[in-house]
């Protein structure tokens, strides 16, 4: 089978990397993939290791955008690939793919990594459409199979969810200690968008610090809020306690020099940052937003704490860098079950699946001619 992944760009996030590992593991398997993307980033190197083939179509950002010019030459990759399904991830790769097939006859996948809270009336009405007219739908936790039904209509049927799991060379298996500015690290790791609550932690860390002055707050990654970000902290007095990597090559391996997790966001999908902590024995502290609570058991592999939360994430804090003992439990116990719980091949199994009915019903479609 040839398959056509298609992503907004191939920048380190926790959407690109799925895509990245996907690829992998269905090259492994057998499968003909190859990528799309409008702009590339660091994550092309890993899938050109991997010998996957990468086409990167487009310069300038498009993400959260109706890219027309994606769209026409992601098209032409189609026609010249005689690709039997294209599975596409992100708002602007979706819509791309929605437009790009039309005509083709091969079958289109859409995975939803997120609640999409950023859209207003057009985005969603284009959502909307995306969606309905796709073969197969795939959501990373019943939220978002619950949105993609209330919201836009999508036939429960269409929908599978199907969490997020770790590509088996991302498990780690030992701590690596802090060699970023020593002492504590309270980590973050993702875009710098608001959803992700990054300054909620800042605001956090005031209340920390005044306890535990020793702390390092580390943020790995990039965005949009990243200036807005450094401005708060510098008005919160964190200049010496915070320090902002940017987006680099390899961020997972950094997560297990962290002393502590914190996923402060307030919407998420499944993000794989949990999982990649937990396998590395990483506590976390995260919001109770999303796909994290089917991720986490609160006071078993985690703290959970209500999103927007400022005084209830800093007591979570407090509370692992207090208390050695739960943080080494809640460490042990994350470590095992995300094991058990999330196999990669749980994921890749439900993912051909979803191929499987998708190529199905088009080959229905194309039979009656519609």
């Amino acid at each position: 089978m040839r398959i056509l992944l298609v992503v907004d760009s191939l920048e380190v996030g926790g959407a690109e990397q799925h895509v990245t590992d996907l690829a992998r593991a269905l090259r492994a398997t057998g499968y003909l993939v190859t990528v799309a993307c409008a702009t590339g980033g660091p994550l092309v190197a890993e899938l050109e290791a991997a010998r996957v083939p990468v086409h990167v179509l487009v310069t300038g950002p498009v993400k959260h955008r109706v890219d027309l010019r994606f769209a026409w030459k992601l098209r032409r990759v189609l026609r010249a690939g005689e690709f039997d399904l294209v599975h596409a991830h992100l708002y602007a790769g979706a819509v791309a793919a929605a437009l790009a097939v039309i005509g083709i006859g091969c079958a289109r996948v859409v995975t939803v990594h997120s609640e999409s809270r950023w859209q207003r009336h057009f985005a969603r009405s284009v959502s909307g459409y995306v969606y309905r007219t796709a073969d197969a739908i795939l959501a990373v936790s019943e939220p978002i199979a619950h949105q993609l039904t209330v919201v836009h209509g999508v036939a429960p049927d269409r929908t599978t969810v199907i969490a997020n799991a770790l590509y088996p060379t991302a498990l780690c298996t030992r701590r690596r200690r802090a060699t970023l500015r020593g002492g504590v690290v309270v980590g973050v790791a993702g875009r710098l968008h608001r959803d992700k609550g990054v300054d909620v932690l800042l605001d956090a860390m005031v209340r920390v610090l005044y306890r535990h002055p020793q702390v390092q707050t580390v943020v790995v990654g990039d965005g949009p809020q990243r200036e807005h970000l450094q401005r708060k902290a510098r008005s919160l007095g964190l200049d010496d306690r915070v320090s902002f990597l940017g987006c680099i090559p390899g961020a997972r391996n950094l997560i297990p020099s962290f002393d502590v997790l914190v996923v402060p966001s307030r919407t998420e999908g499944s993000p794989l940052v949990v999982l990649e902590a937990m396998a590395a024995g990483i506590p976390v502290v995260a919001s109770c937003v999303g796909g994290i609570p089917d991720q986490i058991r609160h006071g078993v592999t985690g703290l959970l704490v209500a999103p927007d939360n400022p005084g209830e994430l800093g007591k979570a804090i407090e509370q692992l860098l207090c208390e050695p003992a739960t943080r080494n439990s809640l460490a042990a116990e994350g470590r095992r079950q995300v094991a058990e719980r999330f196999p990669y091949r749980v994921l890749l199994d439900g993912i051909e699946r979803v191929y499987a009915e998708a190529l199905a019903r088009r080959s229905a479609r194309n039979t009656r001619g519609c």
